[in-house]
């Protein structure tokens, strides 16, 4: 393979983004791609007493920093909260700090609760829905424990008694763990996620229709009362991977429907673009900002790896007790893997961290390269990119620039416009001139009928010499 293909509008070509002119190929966020499953990850919770402690803990701690965040907020505002879970109870004022330590042990002496986490230790992999319908059962008691413990400083954080703490009762006991274990054993672990998924999928249907019933709720009352274990389980993901962002090729230009789709309905164009190969990899040349220095961010050309997307693996399996790569390693250690003096046998990894970091590194790749085989048409190579030394937020950042010599051609569209193919053409006679690219090639896409897809014929007439 020589050259790979990038279908583009002529909005994004000529109008408000000009990649053309910039010789920009702009890295996408995932929300902003048209899979919504894209990075998929089974993330699953499984562990010792200590991390699953460790993990209330931090589910109290970042419940406690949002409750005042949302305190200076108006009734109407949005709740745009970003959970810190570098933040730490010694960094807070005395009296937060003992108030949070005794909402610790409170919490921790309820024998109800205690018997659940004793259910969760070392049990069997606990998915990601079945661990927000733990935390939606758990969320009101907690947020009275803490309700309580303010009121004795003066500080109200509700107006009402939300919950009877004499009174626990939770849905999920170990008679809940024992029956599911007994579904697995017999009908396999399949049978066990489609429960899990329904109640899941009941419990977003009902708070729904409270929202509905309960329209009197500000956003942030309904964000802290109803919201908020979603939130904490999405917020978790910033513990195990960067940021990813990425820019789409394909290995063809034959799908009419892709270029019905990424073609704007056949009147965008087709960039061709030459790639080194490597071994068995694909590269392409982008200058992009690779760090920070005092003067500012450093820019530099490099070869960016293509890599191929697969339509037939499964979704890679990650532990995220033993996942979490974006915390320094003393902050680890406090805030998720020890008890006091006690040190979670779930921390083994540090001790061989050159395994434990290509694993790593490996699953996030996995992570952002498989599809359902609903896309398999597509045919796609992308570049990826992350934000493990540069924040990418600003979409600007994101716009790689390429070596005009590295664009061999362009394909016109069937619906392509005169006005549109004269104006792409002015600004490519421009570029051969500037970077002397003798080589430029022009084609215009057609159906063919005998194939029955979409093939191209080089536009031989038009030819620049200088």
């Amino acid at each position: 393979m020589e050259e790979i293909y990038r279908f583009r509008s002529i909005e994004n070509l000529l109008g408000k983004y000009k990649e053309l002119e910039s010789q920009e190929i702009y890295f996408a966020a995932p929300e902003e791609l048209n899979d919504p499953i894209e990075g998929f990850r089974e993330v699953y919770w499984q562990g010792d007493k200590i991390v699953w402690k460790n993990f209330f803990k931090n589910y109290i701690t970042q419940l406690e920093y949002s409750l005042f965040q949302c305190f200076s907020l108006k009734p109407n505002d949005q709740p745009r909260i970003n959970l810190d879970f570098n933040y730490s109870i010694d960094e807070l004022p005395e009296k937060r700090k003992i108030a949070l330590e005794k909402i610790y042990e409170y919490f921790f002496q309820i024998e109800i609760i205690n018997e659940f986490i004793d259910c969760l230790k070392n049990n069997r992999k606990i998915s990601k829905n079945e661990l927000a319908v733990f935390l939606s059962d758990l969320h009101f008691p907690i947020l009275q424990i803490i309700a309580n413990e303010y009121e004795k400083l003066n500080i109200n954080f509700f107006t009402r008694k939300i919950y009877d703490l004499q009174n626990i009762q939770l849905t999920f006991t170990s008679e809940w763990f024992k029956n599911i274990d007994d579904i697995v054993a017999l009908h396999g672990k399949e049978a066990s996620s489609s429960i899990i998924e329904i109640i899941t999928q009941r419990n977003r249907d009902l708070n729904l229709i409270d929202k509905l019933k309960h329209n009197e709720l500000d956003q942030i009352q309904y964000f802290l009362l109803q919201e908020f274990p979603d939130f904490f389980l999405e917020q978790l993901n910033s513990l195990v991977y960067p940021r990813w962002y990425t820019a789409c090729f394909m290995t063809s230009f034959s799908n009419s429907s892709i270029w019905g789709t990424y073609g704007n309905n056949h009147k965008g164009i087709c960039l061709i673009y030459k790639i080194s190969k490597e071994e068995d990899s694909y590269f392409l040349n982008l200058k992009y900002p690779i760090g920070q220095s005092s003067n500012g961010l450093i820019v530099e050309s490099n070869k960016v790896k293509l890599y191929p997307i697969h339509y037939d693996k499964k979704p890679v399996e990650i532990n995220f007790f033993k996942s979490i790569g974006r915390l320094p390693i003393n902050k680890l250690l406090n805030n998720w893997y020890m008890d006091n003096s006690l040190v979670s046998s779930i921390s083994g990894h540090l001790n061989n961290k050159g395994d434990w970091h290509r694993e790593f590194w490996e699953n996030f790749i996995h992570s952002v390269t498989v599809k359902t085989p609903d896309w398999q048409h597509e045919n796609e190579y992308r570049a990826i990119e992350n934000e493990l030394v540069i924040n990418y937020s600003n979409p600007n950042l994101r716009k790689f620039k390429y070596n005009f010599n590295d664009l061999k051609g362009v394909i016109f569209g069937i619906n392509t416009s005169e006005q549109d193919k004269i104006s792409i053409i002015k600004i490519i006679y421009n570029k051969c001139i500037e970077y002397q690219h003798k080589n430029f090639k022009f084609y215009q896409a057609y159906f063919c009928h005998t194939d029955k897809c979409i093939k191209r014929y080089e536009i031989t007439d038009l030819k620049f010499t200088f």
